[in-house]
């Protein structure tokens, strides 16, 4: 018989996914099923994605065909590891249709996805957090993200169709999944290089981390125990007493402390936005430690009716008990088991309420101290304003007098330049006048040694004229003369000719 384990969501999805498995029972109490539906109202929606093309569509194997090909044509890991996120969702709202239209032969596969896809993305979330050339941000917002497609919950008709060990599985994953995005900023770059020369995932790597710190061991150790002697997760979490839900207590208790003093920081600076911001984070934290103690109380109660329910079913295979009995005992161990579980639902309520309580007096209180800043603000600023102002009008009047002696000297300079001016003028005029009687004298003279210069020169050029004429004269004279005895000796020449040739004829 199973125990209802649905309602240790109580304050949040979170609950189931990160801390253990469900228990049903025949009835749920009115108490429980108020709780649940209030919880999903108020987280309901946040994760909340639309199913895309049904397994049982004709075409479906083409959808998921598509996103294989947006996978391998993505090179980047933080596109990547959104990418497979969203698939992830997808396959969870899959089967949550599928479940509401009771073809539950679809299930398991798309189960199987979902954890296939989360497991991907681990790795590339990973590869982004480890990455030092990725800003803080990007790593902040995909962790983030990647807890967010952890928190997404199964619809009960789903975990009605899965078997216990298909539950199991799927626990253990969110919890690896929830591990490892709280983790990664911790681990030391070189111990996962190492880690990962021996064929370890980011998942494996964070597990042998902890592992080794919680059980007092080296990682050398841990990885020892995987290799050389074949052990388990499961197995080494065991021997060395390592719990999971107290790991993730730890971690809650880390983000508790860091979002405090976070909002402490934010209140002193007034930023109201930042401060509830911060405490609705702080309000989720809170929630989930709920629900984290609540559901390692289920569990524990679940053990104990489990080992009872066992106990009585032996006693009637034995015959030591009459199934009249039995069903007498096993109807009061369920009211007992759903007792305690009401009682848990009404503590938890409590707590929460004593959470959102507090979350609105941290809001009023961070208003308020907004609004008592606001108005010394506005009280500085108008002292500010009166004080610049009494400054301003102290420095147009200095401004003024100023001006008012800058020009008077400026008139006194301009008095001065005037008369200065003038004396310059008068001077530069007999200075120019000056000038120009010294210029036309030095002008006459100039004339005069030019004419003087000028009738030299004609006079020489006439001489230079007549001595040309007399020696071309000479020249042509003695050329005349050269010509006619070359004339002569040519006529002497051409005589001596004809008279050889009168001989010749003879």
């Amino acid at each position: 018989m199973k125990l209802l384990m649905k309602s240790a969501l109580v304050c949040g999805v979170a609950a189931t996914i990160l801390f253990g498995a469900k228990v049903e029972a025949a009835e749920k109490s009115k108490v429980e099923a108020e709780i649940i539906n209030e919880d999903e109202q108020k987280f309901g929606d946040e994760n909340a994605v639309e199913p895309g093309m049904a397994p049982d569509h004709l075409l479906y194997f083409l959808d998921r065909f598509t996103e294989k090909v947006q996978l391998a044509f993505t090179r980047d890991d933080e596109k990547e590891a959104n990418l497979l996120m969203d698939f992830a969702k997808e396959r969870l709202a899959e089967s949550d249709k599928m479940a509401d239209a009771e073809k539950d032969q679809y299930i398991t596969d798309l189960i199987d996805a979902y954890v296939a896809y989360l497991e991907a993305a681990e790795e590339h979330v990973a590869l982004v957090v480890m990455d030092d050339a990725k800003d803080q941000v990007s790593k902040e917002q995909l962790t983030d993200t990647l807890e967010k497609v952890i928190t997404m919950e199964t619809s009960s008709k789903v975990d009605d169709v899965i078997d216990e060990a298909k539950k199991q599985e799927l626990v253990e994953k969110k919890q690896d999944a929830y591990l490892l995005a709280n983790s990664l900023r911790n681990l030391d770059q070189e111990q996962v290089k190492m880690l990962r020369e021996q064929g370890f995932g980011f998942g494996e790597i964070v597990k042998v981390v902890v592992f080794a710190k919680e059980g007092n061991k080296t990682e050398a150790e841990i990885v020892a125990m995987l290799k050389e002697e074949n052990k388990g997760f499961g197995e080494i979490a065991n021997e060395l007493q390592i719990n999971h839900a107290d790991l993730l207590k730890n971690i809650m208790r880390k983000k508790e402390k860091f979002v405090e003093k976070a909002i402490e920081e934010a209140e002193e600076s007034g930023n109201v936005e930042a401060v509830n911001e911060l405490a609705k984070s702080l309000e989720r934290i809170q929630k989930e430690q709920i629900a984290l103690s609540m559901a390692k109380e289920f569990g524990d109660v679940e053990q104990r009716v489990n080992k009872k329910l066992q106990r009585i079913k032996e006693k009637v295979a034995a015959g030591q008990m009459s199934q009249e009995v039995a069903d007498r005992k096993i109807k009061q161990i369920q009211q007992q088991a759903e007792k305690k579980m009401d009682k848990f639902h009404k503590e938890a309520k409590e707590d929460a309420d004593e959470i959102a309580e507090a979350l609105e007096e941290s809001k009023e209180e961070a208003l308020e101290e907004q609004q008592e800043q606001a108005k010394k603000a506005e009280k500085a600023e108008k002292k500010a304003q009166e004080k610049l102002e009494k400054e301003q009008t102290k420095q147009q009047e200095k401004e003024k007098k100023l001006q008012q002696k800058e020009e008077e000297q400026a008139e006194k300079v301009a008095e001065k330049a005037k008369e200065e001016q003038e004396k310059a003028a008068e001077k530069a005029k007999k200075e120019q006048e000056k000038a120009a009687e010294k210029a036309k004298e030095e002008q006459e003279k100039a004339a005069e040694k030019a004419k003087k210069e000028q009738e030299k020169a004609a006079e020489k050029a006439k001489e230079e004229q007549e001595k040309a004429a007399e020696k071309a004269k000479k020249e042509q004279e003695k050329a005349a003369e050269k010509a006619k005895k070359e004339q002569e000796k040519a006529a002497e020449k051409e005589q001596r000719n004809d008279e050889e040739d009168e001989g010749e004829d003879d």
